[in-house]
């Protein structure tokens, strides 16, 4: 009954978080995770959620959130933290 935690990720998640295991296995110690894996995981993010893919490609929550920010326009992340919080502009508008 117990299903494996890759069987539960969408493929897209699977991938990335295959690159981003390949990349920890073979990089030199103290070297910086490369731009392009961070600008998958920040698409990824958009789609997936910011906690779900911070998870599945090993990556911590608040870094991934910076990042996901910041490569917005807006400086907005355009991902709920929470499903059904509010947000500031929410706040705003009322």
């Amino acid at each position: 009954m117990g299903t494996s935690k890759a069987q539960t990720l969408p493929p897209r998640l699977q991938a990335a978080g295959r690159r981003f295991q390949h990349w920890r296995r073979t990089r030199k110690v103290g070297s910086r995770i490369p731009r392009p894996l961070w600008t998958t995981a920040v698409n990824l993010a958009r789609v997936y959620g910011i906690h779900r893919t911070a998870k599945a490609l090993g990556l911590d929550y608040n870094s991934m959130k910076t990042r996901v920010e910041s490569a917005s326009p807006s400086g907005q992340s355009g991902v709920p933290d929470a499903v059904g919080a509010p947000t500031a502009s929410s706040a705003l508008s009322r």
